[in-house]
This record gives C-alpha cells, structure tokens and sequence, in this order.
C-alpha cells in the first residue's frame, strides 16, 4: 500500500492525465503510519506499561532526518541555481520550517493552495504532510500512557485505548468536515483536521488481535473494496473537489479495509498483486521517493519545461532507490551513528542547526531582515498644503503631512534606474496597500473608514481590485476632507452574482452575506459618491454550475455578470448617490509572465518587463460593464491607460513597481502616484 500511495502522488504531481485526485495517496500514508507507529508504541506500553521517549524520538530520527535533510541541503542549493534572487528569502523559510517540522502551519497560515501548486510554489511544500506526522508523534505516546493506565479503570486497557482514539478521531473529523467549508488551506495542511486519518490506523493496530479472526472470503472483499476506494478517489477526486473533510473518508476507509482484509488472509487477490516484485520495490523506497520527486518535477521544470514532468517523475525512482540505499537505511541502522538513543537525539540537532545554518548562508529567511537585496526607496516625504478640516483624520495616513497632487501626477521618467531604485521593495511589494473592511455591518470598525471622521462622503464598493484604488482615496480624501468608506473585501465581487470560491472549492456563500451587509450600510450613509469596481475573471456559479470566462458559450458568463452589474446599480441608484464604475486594471494572470519573477528575473533590463495589452486587458467585460453602467445612469472609467500603452503593459512605470503579484494587484506606491489621474477622471463631491 505505501507503493500504491507514492505512485497515486507522483502520478498527481507529475499531472499525468486520469489521476486528479492523486493526492489522495497522502492520505494513505497518514492511515498506515498510525497503524505501524501506533502498533510499536501500544506493544511497548501494554508489556511495560510506559513508553521510552527517547528511544522512540531516536528511532524516528534515524529514519526519517538523513534523507529529509539532504533533500533540504539539495533544495538550498538548486534554489541558489535556479531561482531569481526574489524568491531566495522565501524559499529558505520554507526550508527552515520543512527542517523543524512545521512547514504544514507556515503553509496553512500563508494560505497557499496544494492543489494549486506549479513551477513557482515551493520545492518543499510536499513536507507539510512529513510536519503533520511529526506533530502528531509528539503528543500520541502521552495519549497512549494516559488511556492505558491513567483513565478511571472501566473496562479492559485495551478498550480503554481504542475508546480514547474513536473520541479523539471523531473529533478531528467534525473539525476537517467544518473547516474544509471554511478555510479549505487550513483544514488542509494543520494537524488539528487531520489527525483522525492517524488515529483510524492506530485504532487498527490496537484491535488487531480482534481483526485476525475475521472470515478470509470476507477478507479477500475487503481488501479489493480497500483498494477500489483508494483507486476511485484518485480517478475521481480532482483539484476542484471540497478536501479533506467528507471526501477524506474515501481514501481512508480504502486504506482501512485493505489493513483489515490483509490481518484475516495476506494471500487474498488484492494482497498478491501489492506483493509483487515491483510494488515491494516501490514500498520499500517510498519515503525517499516522496521527498525526492517533488523537488526533481520541480527544479527539473524551470530547466526543461513542465512537459518533461513525466519523465522526471521517473527519473525520481532510481534517485529514491539511491538514497534509500546509501543514506536511508545505513542511518537506520545506525552504521554510521550507532543506535545510542540519547546520542542520536543530539546528532538529531545537529542536523537541523545545520539546515538552519545554511539557509542563512543561502539568504536571510523571510522576515528576518527588512533590509531587502533588492533594496527600495521611500515614497518623498509629501507637502502640507492645509490644515485638517474639524473631525480629525482617521486614518494611519493622519499622522504624515498631506500631499499636494498636480491634476495629471502620472509619475515622470526614470532615467538610469536600478531595482534598487524602485519602489516598494520587490521583497516587501504589498507595502502600502490598504486593505478591506470585514465588518461593513459596524458603524466604525477598523478599515471601514479612510480620511476623515466628518465631511462628504466616497464609498468605494468591491473586492481587492477594488482595494487597488484606497491609497489614492486616502490621499484625495485627506486633501479635500473626504470621508471614505472603505466597503471592499479580498475574493467578494460587488456585482450581485454568486461566485465560485478556488479555495473553499465551493460556492462563496459568505461573499452574498457580506454583500447584503454593504448594501444596508451604504442605504443609512448615503454617499454622495460609490465607486464600484472589480476583479473581471471570477467563475460565476449558475446553480450548481461553474461557469468561467471561457465557457462555451461566451454569452452565458456575460449574461450572468451583467444582471449581476444591473441588480448592483439597480440597489445603489435608491440612494440617489452619484454611481461609477471603475473597470478592471490589466491583469498579469490573463496571459502575462509573474511581474516580480519578471523584474528579479531582469535585474539591468527590468523596464522590458511587461504583457500584451491585448491579452492582459479584459476588453469584452470593459465593454459588457460600460453598456450596463450607462443604462442605469452611472460613468465609466476605464484605468487601462493609466497603466499601458498601445500595444503593451509595463511593469515597472518610472520608478514604481506596477503589480504586487501576479493577480493584478496594484502596489501601494503605485496606487498613490494615479490619485491625480482618479481625481480628474471621477467627478467627486466638492
């Protein structure tokens, strides 16, 4: 079954076509890791009634950090290679969280999507499942003890154990279902959510003398039905599928049962084909085959191109083979370094100090430094032009001194410029955005008000498209005594449709919610003025539908975003406010290069950086939501020539850095220098 698992993920990774759902192998590997690991400890504490710590903390590590850690070594240095000097910073935080076992919370908490992942994600995102099982072992022996010999004594030892882990397993498992439709990064890669696959194992080790007396023509079954439920959720399952959560229980109720069948009769048909010679082979190079081939599909991609994946994928085999040979099992065995369980905990130490020790070399992990290698300089200290009207700023901005803004403050020409010249630090490029408001349903919260306390006042309404354009305001509402509420919120559209949400591979039924919330806001402010604007890419849902821009027909997303626009205008035109629509910025993800990668990439020719304007801008949706916003009485503004020219899309203007990722977002500097452009583009209050 270890072979079965490695190949479902290699074949996932290496996205050979049938096998979507491939990294449902993972999953097998947690239930048969809590089985083996769970079974050695319950062996322990049942004829010795405790559990040496030491010695079990000494024989993981021997296994499982000379191969982990030459494959960080490996990493480090491919990545100093292969990698733009950007990415460095990054990449050695990963290393360095892969290297002390909780990668799995970096990823969760940066909310980095598994199934998302290509060329530009990290070499070492394939640890987090290695962080979980580590974060598990640290607490399961202490669970163990406790259930067998600490619980009031009701019922057998064993009874006892078992009881504890079907408690604690089903607790996970109402944790994974709730928050894979909540936050599917988190439920995905944290220990809390996944530690029921683990427990199911271990709840077979400790039953298994119970499990040896059932019927082998119901052992054969069960091990077929084990391994057809497992091959299903790889054929089946794909990147849009709502995972772990209910799904899970797929996957390892397959593991599960082939356990179980294999106890009762080994010699079942199922339990043949898993020994043969082949998959013998592959289970006994697993380990070193799943820390390997990420890396090789990895680093082998930025060298000979994505389409050569499959045959990285087997060039991963005899790498693992290798490594399980000559580094795996000889430090197993302690060959090397003996089997002293007290000694192997330091050399164990050792080992990820000097992990720790040659990320810095490599590059100062992220956020240990704000001293970027790229540099970046300040945006000039702004003029005071006046006095702040009664009421008071309430922004952060408050505290700087207001700027003057020329009419038409398109930045000027930069002649000579370095990376070190512009600005924000491609290390730091979200410096200086502004972000949205959660709680447009609170009069005052954080965020939800820019400017000043009392004045006219702007709404600008949408999602972190729309938070592109909040320096800008700050800075116009903090000249002419604006009040801005600042209604936008990250992956929620103002147009009145309802979404597919990537991440929570589902609808994004909060995103409806939210938007009521903004409607009844804007009907008790009543802004003079509400700027609207948007990302124009989402897949929209129709039912239970998806539906994106390249659906067949066309006409049904148009249709669908446009009666969303009108139901929008048609809400906000009660209030009597003055309406505009800003339309989308071009968008990198359309069809460009990553514009940071880009710039990194081009250190003494970073301003021939850029995209086809034809292909970056969304035009059609331009023109869909300029015919809508006139029919409903409101201006249009289109930001495309602000940004490009002609025929194509910088990304660096002047001296500022245009985008902040790939997906379209405008730096914070950026944003600032076109408030003179927004400001003669809007008419806004006086």
């Amino acid at each position: 079954m270890r072979a079965v698992a490695v190949v479902l993920v290699l074949l996932y990774h290496a996205k050979i076509p049938g096998f979507s759902g491939g990294y449902v192998g993972v999953d097998v590997f947690f239930v048969l890791s809590g089985f083996l690991i769970t079974g050695i400890l319950y062996r322990e504490v049942r004829t010795t009634g405790r559990i040496s710590l030491t010695a079990f903390y000494a024989r993981r590590a021997r296994r499982l950090l000379p191969a982990a850690g030459l494959v960080l070594v490996f990493t480090l240095v491919a990545s100093v290679w292969l990698l733009p000097a950007l990415r460095l910073p990054g990449v050695t935080t990963d290393v360095v969280s892969a290297g002390l076992y909780v990668s799995n919370m970096r990823f969760g908490l940066q909310a980095n999507d598994y199934f998302q992942a290509t060329a530009d994600v990290s070499p070492v995102l394939h640890f987090w499942s290695l962080s979980v099982e580590e974060q598990f072992y640290i607490f399961w022996p202490a669970v163990l003890l406790f259930a067998h010999n600490g619980l009031p004594r009701i019922g057998t030892p064993r009874a006892r154990v078992a009881g504890t882990m079907v408690v604690l397993g089903a607790v996970s498992l109402v944790a994974a279902v709730g928050l894979t439709n909540v936050n599917q990064p988190w439920a995905f890669f944290l220990l809390p959510t996944r530690a029921w696959e683990l427990a199911a194992g271990g709840l077979l080790a400790v039953l298994a003398r119970r499990l040896v007396a059932i019927p082998r023509p119901l052992a054969g079954i069960s091990s077929a039905a084990g391994v057809a439920l497992v091959i299903a959720a790889a054929l089946l399952f794909d990147d849009n599928t709502p995972f772990p959560g209910f799904a899970a229980i797929v996957p390892v109720a397959g593991a599960v049962l082939v356990i179980l069948g294999g106890f009762a009769e080994p010699l079942t048909l199922a339990g043949r084909l898993l020994s043969v010679s082949p998959m013998r082979f592959l289970g006994r190079v697993s380990y070193s085959l799943y820390l390997w081939h990420w890396p090789i599909l990895v680093f082998g991609g930025l060298i000979l191109g994505s389409i050569w994946s499959p045959v990285l994928a087997l060039l991963a085999i005899p790498v693992a083979a290798a490594s399980q040979r000559w580094v795996e099992e000889p430090f197993r065995r302690g060959r090397f370094i003996g089997t002293r369980p007290s000694h192997n905990l330091v050399q164990a130490g050792w080992v990820g100090a000097i992990v720790v020790a040659l990320a810095f070399a490599v590059s100062p992990p992220a956020g240990i430094t704000a001293v970027a290698a790229t540099g970046g300089v300040a945006i000039p200290t702004p003029v005071v032009v006046h006095v702040a009207p009664s009421g008071g700023p309430l922004s952060s901005a408050a505290s700087t001194p207001i700027p003057t803004l020329a009419p038409n403050n398109a930045p000027g020409p930069c002649s000579n410029c370095t990376i070190a010249d512009l600005t924000p630090s491609l290390t730091d490029p979200l410096a200086g955005r502004i972000e949205g408001c959660s709680d447009p349903d609170v009069p005052n919260p954080d965020g939800c008000v820019l400017g000043y306390v009392v004045g006219p006042t702007v709404a600008i309404f949408g999602d972190s498209h729309a938070q592109n354009w909040n320096p800008a305001l700050e800075q116009l509402a903090l000249i002419h005594g604006w009040r801005v509420l600042n209604m936008t919120k990250g992956g929620c559209p103002s147009v009145a449709t309802p979404v597919w949400s990537p991440t929570l591979k589902r609808e994004h039924t909060e995103c409806d919610a939210w938007r009521e919330l903004v409607f009844a806001r804007l009907a008790t402010e009543r802004p003079a003025l509400i700027l609207i604007a948007n990302l124009s890419n989402y897949t929209l849902m129709s039912g239970s539908d998806r539906i994106d821009q390249q659906a067949r027909p066309p006409a049904r997303w148009a249709e669908l975003w446009s009666t969303g626009l009108a139901k929008t205008l048609a809400r906000l035109a009660t209030l009597h406010s003055s309406l505009v629509v800003i339309g989308d910025v071009p968008t990198p993800a359309l069809g460009g290069p990553d514009p940071l990668k880009c710039i990194s990439e081009h250190a003494f020719d970073f301003q021939t950086c850029g995209m086809s304007r034809g292909i970056a801008v969304p035009s059609e949706v331009q023109s869909l939501e300029r015919s809508v916003a006139g029919s409903h009485g409101a201006a249009f503004v289109d930001p495309t020539p602000w940004l490009c020219d002609p025929s194509s899309c910088p990304f660096v203007i002047a001296r500022y850095v245009v985008y902040a990722d790939l997906n379209g977002h405008l730096t914070g500097p950026l944003a600032l220098s076109l408030a003179g452009r927004l400001l003669a583009a809007v008419q806004f209050p006086k």
